[in-house]
């Protein structure tokens, strides 16, 4: 498995960082000789390596944080579980699956489905999207108003990612066009990730429930709260 570090992973260090696990020594082998410049051991390069080391210091900080990961992540599903609950049957916003193994909340992404002219959600008001119309994708015009009446309730959210890899200016040649992907690219007009983190107490997930225009439920209360927690 391929683990990322990175600060606003579920575990993250101070920097970048990574890990990978696997069953194969051969394998774990050759990897650790390539995060090193290739070198099996010291001034030896048998192969063209990458200078990939996790640091002393981002490692310091993660054997600090592991002991509390268990924590954090019932946190997320607590949180997670009370936007199920609260947004069940939203006539805008699509729902993310848990799946049959977990879910690890990283994020908590909706889909905001592109609606015809004068729909309830936007009534109308949409504009398009300024990523849509230059790299020709499918026009996030639900997504973005939605986007936006939620930042002037004051609640943060992001899209992750709202130009898809197959028509990014960077592999162009590979002669990707629009609606070349075209499950992909509707995906990428409808995304729009929800506030979550350890320290989202109740009263600011209140809050986003209340932007979105539902009542928030009294279940699944939250535990752990910390005081001072910024905004959603």
């Amino acid at each position: 498995g391929c683990f990322s570090f990175f600060p606003t992973k579920n575990l993250g260090a101070a920097g970048d960082g990574g890990a990978i696990t696997c069953h194969d020594s051969a394998l774990a082998q050759r990897m650790r000789e390539l995060a090193v410049h290739g070198m099996p051991r010291r001034y030896l390069h048998t192969n063209l390596g990458y200078n990939s080391r996790l640091d002393a210091l981002q490692a310091a900080v993660l054997s600090v944080k592991l002991p509390r990961l268990q924590g954090w992540l019932e946190r997320r599903q607590a949180i997670a579980d009370r936007y199920l609950k609260g947004l069940e049957g939203h006539p805008t916003v699509q729902l993310p699956d848990r799946g049959p193994d977990g879910h690890s909340w990283n994020q908590f992404v909706v889909r905001v489905a592109a609606c015809p002219e004068a729909a309830p959600a936007c009534g109308g008001s949409c504009e398009p999207c300024a990523n849509s119309a230059e790299c020709q994708l499918p026009e996030g015009r639900c997504r973005n108003w939605f986007q936006a009446d939620l930042r002037g309730h004051g609640v943060n959210t992001i899209i992750y990612y709202p130009i898809p890899i197959h028509r990014q200016p960077a592999y162009a040649e590979l002669g990707y066009r629009p609606g070349s992907l075209p499950v992909t690219e509707r995906l990428a007009s409808e995304v729009l990730s929800l506030p979550i983190f350890p320290e989202l107490s109740t009263a600011q997930q209140d809050h986003v429930l209340q932007a979105l225009g539902v009542s928030a439920p009294a279940v699944i209360p939250l535990q752990r709260e910390e005081r001072g927690s910024q905004a959603a």
